[in-house]
């Protein structure tokens, strides 16, 4: 299920056609104050995928929602070769997250705090609840990556999910913070 996502979406050079947004670099981003929490980074290199209208990743996108009980998507993005998304907290997004990520490089990451948590190739899952406080956090590619972010409303809910989807080697970042 979730190799027909990145096999459509690479086989089918989905990335060729469109131009990522590009605000910002790494090191603007690097002097983030962190004193002020930033629920969206205005610091990007990176594209959203719901802009591209695409039926395909629509429907996939709703197969998992409707499958897994998810509440909402609240990512859906393509990251290029040296792309990221800045730091930012997701203060808006309370609930129980699991972030679904293909990585095209074993050293693109989701960055916290305390900790920088290597992709695998291929698809991944990363998991943490947002309760409204900090979550800092980022996330810098060395390859494509594609990641889509669904929010679940109880950890019950999200634990079934990631077992309807078959997913071994979950992360879970909380502790990360």
């Amino acid at each position: 299920m979730l190799n027909e996502l990145s096999d459509y979406f690479f086989s089918q050079k989905i990335y060729n056609t469109f131009a990522c947004d590009l605000n910002g670099s790494i090191e603007e981003d690097n002097l983030t104050d962190f004193s002020k929490p930033i629920t969206h980074s205005p610091y990007l290199h990176s594209y959203n995928l719901v802009r591209l209208n695409d039926p395909f990743i629509y429907d996939w996108v709703q197969h998992i929602k409707n499958m897994t009980n998810c509440s909402s998507c609240q990512l859906q993005i393509y990251y290029p070769p040296s792309g990221f998304l800045g730091w930012h907290t997701n203060n808006d997004a309370k609930g129980y997250n699991v972030l679904l990520t293909y990585s095209k490089s074993d050293k693109s990451y989701l960055e916290t705090h305390n900790n920088k948590i290597y992709d695998k190739i291929g698809w991944s899952a990363k998991t943490n609840h947002f309760h409204g406080t900090s979550n800092w956090h980022r996330v810098v590619a060395a390859d494509h990556r594609i990641s889509f972010a669904f929010l679940y409303d109880t950890k019950e809910k999200s634990e079934k999910a990631l077992k309807k989807l078959q997913i071994k080697g979950v992360i879970n970042w909380d502790n990360d913070i």
